[in-house]
């Protein structure tokens, strides 16, 4: 395949979410301009295809490349086929319910031009029409769109990925936070192969997005942070964000079909066997530390002070896996209870900022999906 035809590749693996996926591409195809060679990687494992061939035949867009896989593969693996089956220099990874900002190839431009390798940025938030909350507030209500409050000057800033690793370890590695990103990033396409030239594969886990961050931080020397969001992360009903509005982002292991198999016997027997968003991001991340023999470990202290505070009946015996992790160490049990204590304030801060409205996000309610572009590119004018 000839590599770097194209200056950005979009890829988006998908499945049986067709309902947002094409409005998304819509987004795409209408906004982006084609000053800059791109094109947009649509992976599908959908069970059906026969919407999307529809909607393709009708398009007509030379950007959409469309790649049909009908036996059913984990995420990851679709994920794995959307990077071979791309051709440009830089790459970005999205789910099929987000969307891209229409400056990303004029940033993407730049990067090239300053030979930076990765970026992250601040990235906005969009709640579906089709999210339920169990619980609404100012911020968590359907169609919502939250926008970063930043300076209007673009500033690029340049980040230690080896220190922000050990941060995300020593916290749980419940989150990326500011790791180097895939998802939601936009990264040079060869440092993405360098991945797959160490392990054999791109993704050494099953869950991708906290896999490439910490992949990616295990092996760039530095990448960089912009303060403007070149994408907006989507929630929509049938997704992990729309699973966590309405509380029902969790299950067992060996019922969650899009998880590669072999994860049940390489689950770390110190992280309760449970699919939910607090643990799969420390268990995919111990196994990318595995995969790369990095002598590393994530601290799981606060990953039970967290199941604890916000979901203490998912594991009855999390007890147990307290007193297996600190044995008999009297500190241990001391750091434990300050990750407590940390969690419980975290909570109440959270719940205090959700009340006064402090979060450091402008709230646009009532965004119908296909305005979602139009409201950005009224907040956020640049010069590049």
């Amino acid at each position: 395949m000839e590599k770097c035809k194209n200056l950005l590749s979009i890829i988006i693996p998908t499945k049986n979410r067709y309902s947002t996926l094409l409005p998304v591409l819509d987004s795409i195809i209408d906004n982006l301009s084609n000053e800059y060679e791109y094109e947009v990687i649509i992976q599908d494992n959908s069970d059906d295809n026969k919407p999307c061939l529809d909607y393709l035949s009708k398009k007509n867009a030379s950007k959409l490349k469309y790649f049909y896989n009908q036996v059913s593969i984990p995420i990851a693996d679709n994920t794995e086929l959307a990077i071979d089956n791309s051709n440009g220099k830089y790459l970005i990874f999205i789910g099929d319910d987000d969307f891209i900002c229409p400056d990303i190839l004029e940033i993407t431009n730049l990067l090239d031009e300053r030979s930076i390798s990765c970026l992250i940025y601040s990235p906005g938030y969009y709640w579906w029409e089709s999210v339920v909350f169990k619980k609404e507030n100012y911020y968590h209500r359907s169609a919502n769109l939250w926008l970063p409050d930043v300076s209007p000057i673009l500033e690029f800033t340049k980040i230690d990925p080896a220190f922000e690793l050990d941060k995300t370890l020593a916290k749980g590695a419940m989150a990326y936070d500011m790791l180097p990103r895939f998802y939601h990033g936009i990264v040079l396409r060869s440092e993405i192969e360098k991945l797959k030239s160490k392990i054999g594969r791109y993704l050494a886990g099953s869950c991708p997005d906290i896999d490439l961050a910490v992949s990616l931080a295990l092996n760039l020397k530095e990448y960089y942070h912009l303060n403007y969001p070149v994408s907006v992360f989507g929630a929509s009903k049938n997704s992990g964000g729309g699973w966590t509005a309405s509380k029902k982002h969790y299950g067992k292991i060996e019922e969650i079909t899009f998880l590669r198999p072999e994860i049940k016997d390489s689950w770390n027997p110190l992280i309760p066997k449970i699919w939910s968003e607090r643990t799969i991001y420390p268990q995919t991340t111990s196994e990318v530390l595995k995969a790369y023999n990095v002598e590393k470990e994530v601290n799981l202290l606060p990953l039970y002070a967290a199941m604890l505070v916000y979901t203490p009946w998912l594991e009855p015996k999390i007890f147990w896996y307290i007193i297996k992790t600190c044995g008999y160490n009297p500190l241990k049990y001391f750091k434990f209870t300050f990750e407590l204590f940390k969690k419980i304030a975290g909570f109440v801060v959270v719940k205090v900022k959700y009340k006064f409205k402090m979060l450091p996000f402008k709230v646009f309610d009532n965004v119908n999906h296909q305005e979602v572009i139009p409201v950005l590119k009224n907040n956020f004018k640049i010069n590049i």
